[in-house]
């Protein structure tokens, strides 16, 4: 079996694969590093950092219009928790 499957989770699950309790060995072992490597990257593409900004443009505006408004956010009450 390709060690790609026993490493990444999802296709563990695919193919029914429980390594709990289990030993595992590895031929050809120099190859792992580079396949954990690639399985927790991922690729941001400019739209991907485009819709970024502007879900951030948009949280700016409605926190700039609360703080006009001069209604206090919850999470930043000043309330004592003194009893």
């Amino acid at each position: 079996m390709p060690y790609n499957y026993l490493l990444d989770a999802k296709s563990r699950r695919a193919h029914n694969i429980d390594l709990k309790g289990t030993v595992v060995i590895f031929d050809e072992a120099h190859n792992v590093e580079k396949m954990c490597e690639e399985s927790a990257s991922f690729d941001l593409t400019p739209h991907d950092l485009a819709s970024g900004l502007d879900i951030i443009d948009q949280v700016l505006e409605e926190q700039t219009k609360t703080a006009q408004q001069g209604e206090p956010h919850p999470e930043f009450s000043a309330d004592s928790t003194s009893p």
